[in-house]
């Protein structure tokens, strides 16, 4: 006959038994939720890094393609204002060189940290404060022109418009020159923070000794030109 103790234990046993059992089962279940969890933080987290990686590659690819479009206006820039050493060039078609110039460099705007911003910046407002005053310094040149062509001077005063005119020529090209060289100075750090921008370092004083050595090479070209032309008008 069994006793108390034996109809407890034939009770408590599979008590436990299910207990142990619905322990384990919840066990498992609080694993596979925590691996669930865990998976899809670490996925959220790879998106997340990844949206960042993609947004950045955009932002970068962007900056490429507006700063190598605003560093070609600028080198166009500086070829327009010296082909303007010659005052017979037509000064309006410069005029819309520049403007096409100013757009592309203006694009920065979109995409430029302050640094670079400020450092192209200076260098278009140089740049319109050359177009400015290349502007009016040619107003003496066109009259003294339409002087000679409309026939309003003969003789002695034909002469001396011509050479009104020739030495007006020259100083117009001296002050091509020295705006051309004021402008140039601007390029160095305006370069040199686009490449920072890029991820493309570059010492900065070892450039602008390198652009300041060229560009004395090219001004010292033109100054030996323009002093042969006017020893030849004289």
């Amino acid at each position: 006959m069994s006793g108390p103790g034996d109809f407890l234990a034939s009770i408590v046993f599979p008590v436990w038994s299910v207990v142990a059992a619905l322990l384990g089962t919840c066990g498992v279940l609080a694993g596979m939720l925590v691996t669930a969890w865990n998976s899809r933080r670490q996925l959220r987290i790879q998106l997340e890094q990844q949206s960042a990686e993609n947004r950045i590659a955009r932002v970068q690819s962007l900056r490429r393609e507006v700063y190598m479009e605003a560093s070609a206006a600028m080198a166009h820039s500086l070829s327009s204002l010296l082909q303007l050493a010659d005052s017979t060039r037509d000064f309006h078609e410069a005029a819309e060189r520049f403007a096409r110039d100013f757009a592309a460099i203006g694009k920065i705007h979109v995409v430029a940290t302050a640094e670079t911003l400020d450092a192209l910046l200076a260098f278009t407002r140089e740049l319109g404060n050359a177009q400015a005053e290349l502007s009016l310094a040619r107003i003496p040149i066109a009259a003294l022109q339409k002087q000679i062509d409309l026939g309003a001077a003969t003789g002695d005063e034909l002469v001396r418009a011509i050479g009104a005119q020739a030495r007006a020529k020259i100083d117009f090209a001296e002050l091509v020159m020295t705006w051309t060289r004021r402008l140039a100075s601007k390029v160095p750090p305006a370069l040199v923070a686009i490449r920072r921008e890029l991820d493309i370092p570059l010492e900065e004083q070892a450039y602008q000794q390198a652009f300041e050595r060229s560009w004395a090479q090219t001004e010292a070209s033109m100054r030996v030109l323009l002093e042969k032309t006017r020893s030849e008008s004289r």
